[in-house]
């Protein structure tokens, strides 16, 4: 849509905007296949993750569920022992062979030292960065790391991050991936270096 709502301070205009024709097209065809079938479903469980592989596996048989997204696994390993932990990752490959689908687990890295650089300040990461255990990085396909400073003076870094890809099974290639710049007006992830190419290659 090219417009940041929580950026727009007049009331009026954004209710104009988020009934707009054109919100509702893009809004249908982000929630909605071409067949019309929903195409997200969001599982909102929180502290008892005792029946969510359950209820994971009914969204995947049920809803025709393909990729699979745990914002964040942090939380859910947190709870658990390193047995869990392990019985997880071997259920998730279970899963991935039986019913042909992506899991993406998005997860939080540990707090760097008193002398060292956090990773809110762009910190390189390793796979060790990741809370919880090291069975959940040894066991993944893909491993990929996302590093920003974001509380950086400069509007250009602040808003760049960068993309190491630190595992792949598939290929094994491993290294910096690219850098993606975040436009906060349009709220528009961009390739850095194809956002500036555009606007004649001024930073």
């Amino acid at each position: 849509m090219g417009k940041k709502i929580a950026l727009m301070t007049d009331k009026e205009a954004r209710i104009k905007f988020v009934s707009s024709e054109a919100a509702e097209k893009a809004a249908w065809d982000l929630f909605h296949r071409p067949n019309g079938t929903s195409r997200l479903f969001l599982l909102d469980d929180r502290g008892d993750y005792s029946k969510l592989q359950e209820k994971i596996e009914e969204l995947i048989i049920s809803c025709d569920c393909k990729v699979i997204v745990i914002d964040v696994i942090s939380d859910i390993f947190g709870s658990m022992d390193l047995k869990q932990v392990e019985e997880w990752m071997s259920w998730t490959k279970k899963t991935v062979k039986q019913y042909n689908c992506i899991f993406i687990h998005i997860s939080h890295v540990r707090k760097s030292g008193s002398s060292e650089k956090s990773a809110s300040q762009g910190a390189f990461l390793t796979e060790e960065s990741a809370i919880g255990s090291g069975s959940q990085f040894r066991s993944a396909g893909i491993n990929i790391a996302l590093q920003r400073d974001k509380n950086n003076e400069d509007m250009i870094v602040r808003n760049t991050t960068h993309v190491h890809i630190l595992k792949s099974r598939a290929t094994g290639w491993t290294g910096a991936a690219c850098e993606l710049y975040y436009d906060s007006e349009t709220h528009t992830l961009w390739d850095k270096e194809e956002y500036f190419s555009r606007r004649g290659g001024e930073f």
